[in-house]
């Protein structure tokens, strides 16, 4: 049987906030699509423009203008997406 907390209002308030600020600081680090505004996923093709524009693999398929050049989506700014780390070793 679990032991029943009440949050008080500032509880509340301090993990909205700090939710709110680690949401805002993970979007300052990822590029968006300048079309949808989205994050490409990895493994999603991006295309370049001229002039600067980036577009998902989405919006490129629509747009009229051609692409400068196209890149992979190869992992997150931060580094990999997962990572596997041995916290113990079960006997043989």
């Amino acid at each position: 049987m679990g032991i029943a907390v009440r949050k008080t209002t500032d509880e509340t308030d301090l993990e909205r906030e700090l939710l709110r600020q680690g949401v805002d600081g993970r979007d300052a680090e990822h590029r968006r699509c300048d079309g949808c505004h989205r994050i490409p996923l990895i493994g999603e093709r991006v295309a370049h423009y001229s002039g600067g524009t980036m577009r998902c693999e989405l919006c490129a398929s629509v747009s009229r203008e051609q692409p400068t050049s196209e890149a992979l989506v190869k992992h997150a700014p931060d580094g990999p997406s997962s990572r596997v780390r041995v916290i113990r070793r079960l006997p043989a």
